[in-house]
């Protein structure tokens, strides 16, 4: 399947930031041929009046759903519309000229001899302030490998953002994993695509600008309770999963037990309560 004739992107929002949105809309309203806006209550929300126009449709949430839910309402609506592929975008995630084009070409390229399940950009980490980590990740046992991205490098995983994803792979993958929430949700797609045999691959025909880092410290009390609670229950949860890499688990079972012992040493009451109580429900899920 190498015809792409529809494109529709598919933007969660939670209080974003109005500009930022706006840049992302203009610069996106030449190359999408719809946008599907899924708001997750945000605490204002005059921006959706001001987005909405004739390409836009816009699904509004009476509570916070989480990033999975949303994307999955996004992909939903995009699939009844006609899309046969939805390219997924952050709030803060503003592509360059072109963007969509690039990943369109890295896809009909390596579809003709590959099951290609996610095409996703080189990234530009701007919390670095430079352009020499347009890496990708590549596991290895309990090693993950850095990658230089090519035109087409294929990857374990990417991020979810400006990420370009056949509608048919999603029908035979699945949609995103509500159980959860946020942290994770795109690693585990990844791996769940591959063990269906799709490829992920990253390109350098195109770039995105994204902040890498909040969530993804080691370091305990680099985020808020909350988020910790969250990257220690889906944690567990991955390492029960048997379709993901048996050294990906022994790894994240490695880490997981070291933010529980950074929890303690640093006689932070919250972050032990967060750890114990992600282990627990991480069981449960």
């Amino acid at each position: 399947k190498t015809n792409i004739r529809m494109i529709i992107a598919i933007v969660v929002t939670y209080n974003p930031d109005y500009d930022l949105l706006t840049k992302q809309h203009d610069a996106l309203a030449s190359q999408a041929d719809g946008f599907v806006y899924v708001d997750n209550n945000s605490q204002e929300q005059d921006f959706i009046s001001e987005i909405k126009d004739e390409k836009t449709e816009i699904i509004q949430n009476d509570l916070n759903l989480g990033l999975a839910k949303a994307q999955n309402q996004g992909i939903a609506l995009a699939r009844q519309k006609g899309a046969d592929f939805v390219i997924l975008f952050d709030q803060d995630s503003v592509p360059p000229a072109g963007f969509i084009a690039g990943l369109q070409m890295c896809y009909l390229e390596q579809s003709k001899s590959h099951q290609v399940g996610l095409v996703g950009p080189a990234i530009r980490n701007m919390l670095k302030g430079n352009h020499e980590n347009e890496l990708g990740a590549a596991f290895k046992g309990i090693s993950i490998k850095s990658v230089l991205v090519g035109n087409a490098t294929e990857v374990s995983y990417c991020i979810a953002s400006g990420s370009l994803i056949p509608m048919h792979v999603l029908e035979d993958v699945g949609g995103m994993e509500e159980k959860l929430f946020i942290d994770g949700l795109d690693l585990e797609w990844c791996l769940r695509a591959r063990s269906k045999g799709y490829k992920i691959y990253q390109t350098r025909n195109t770039y995105l600008e994204h902040c890498l880092g909040d969530g993804t410290s080691r370091r305990i009390m680099s985020h808020s309770p909350i988020r910790e609670y969250y990257i220690m229950r889906n944690a567990v949860w991955m390492i029960k999963r048997g379709y993901i890499p048996f050294g990906y688990r022994l790894r994240k079972l490695c880490l997981s037990i070291g933010r529980l012992l950074q929890s303690i040493t640093a006689f932070s009451g919250k972050y032990i309560k967060a750890d114990l109580k992600g282990i627990i429900d991480g069981i449960k899920l």
